[in-house]
């Protein structure tokens, strides 16, 4: 992935993921090791699975909302 904030963010919560520079990209992808699919699937749902969103919008209607 292109170094960004979002990129850094991915990169705390899942195996595999290689931040790079356009210039130094086959640098990059000769250093890459690979990481199964299913792992992958599995740590997305983990991170960001509908029960993950659903709770944090609970989280958030719920501070919003208190008394409904």
């Amino acid at each position: 992935m292109k170094e960004s904030e979002f990129s850094n963010y991915v990169k705390q919560s899942f195996n595999g993921i290689q931040l790079m520079e356009l210039n130094k990209l086959q640098f990059t992808l000769n250093s890459y090791s690979y990481v199964p699919s299913e792992i992958i699937a599995d740590t997305a749902e983990l991170v960001a699975g509908d029960h993950v969103l659903a709770n944090s919008w609970q989280q958030v209607l719920t501070s919003l909302f208190p008394n409904s």
